[in-house]
């Protein structure tokens, strides 16, 4: 099983941006990041997996039997992208507004899929039993089109690839999972989406931090090039320098504890 990836460009008179993009798939979730420079996306893949290169074929670590898929392609569009989950495949499609909710509409509780406006750094997209992702203007969950500030949306009907092969209905699981950050050892600026959630969201409720502050309104950790912020009642920047390649996951954590006066041991 691997990953089918389509992409379908909006063809018109009118100017045009070109992004680039690398996609990931598990039986579980599929995933989408998006890039300025096609270097950037390369990087990306490379460092999820070693053998990666754009425009190729979906690819995988087969000799670690691995479940994760990747595929980097670039899109052209306009006014924006539609980002889909439906009957098994991964589709990146550019499409305007009106035309997205029109489509997600149709595709009803057979897919879930995710509406971006335009490009901002840090971008991504996740879909599998839940939405979430970074600079999308709503989302639809398989029966309403969400109007959202990022907020995660619980994907009502929404199939999972594995239930769209064998009926089966595994759940995530919605717990911490720092692994990918943890065995890339010091991280880089290109190492803030190396697992289904961002290193910023994933420090944050590693610091048992609610998951509602992701949006304001309280605790939570943010990177803004390659410094670590606090946001909350201790606000303020914690390193300067913390994604060049210096810090590991676990010392940015223990910074960031500290800064918050977290005692570890009973975060």
């Amino acid at each position: 099983m691997y990953l089918l990836l389509k992409t379908k460009i909006n063809k018109n008179k009118l100017r045009m941006a070109k992004i680039f993009y690398v996609t990931e798939r598990t039986p579980d979730y599929a995933q989408v990041n998006f890039f300025k420079t096609e270097k950037e996306a390369l990087e990306y893949g490379i460092s999820e997996l070693p053998q990666f290169d754009m425009y190729d074929e979906p690819t995988n670590d087969e000799e670690a039997d691995g479940e994760e898929w990747y595929q980097g392609d670039s899109l052209t569009f306009k006014k924006g992208i539609l980002f889909s989950f439906e009957g098994g495949e991964v589709y990146v499609q550019a499409m305007e507004e009106d035309a997205a909710r029109e489509y997600v509409e149709e595709l009803g509780e057979e897919g879930g899929a995710i509406f971006f406006d335009g490009f901002s750094r840090g971008m991504y997209g996740y879909l599998g039993t839940a939405a979430d992702g970074k600079g999308f203007k709503w989302d639809w969950d398989g029966y309403d089109l969400n109007e959202s500030k990022n907020e995660i949306h619980k994907m009502k009907y929404t199939k999972t690839f594995e239930s769209f092969v064998n009926g089966s209905t595994k759940e995530l699981n919605e717990k911490v999972n720092a692994s990918g950050y943890i065995k890339a050892g010091k991280l880089g600026y290109n190492d803030q989406f190396l697992g289904r959630q961002s290193l910023s969201k994933t420090l944050s409720l590693d610091l048992g931090f609610d998951k509602k502050n992701e949006f304001g309104g309280g605790d939570w950790i943010g990177f803004d090039h390659v410094s670590m912020y606090a946001s909350g009642k201790k606000g303020g920047t914690i390193i300067d320098d913390a994604l060049t390649g210096k810090y590991t996951y676990d010392e940015l954590k223990a910074a960031a504890a500290k800064h918050f006066g977290i005692s570890e041991s009973g975060s």
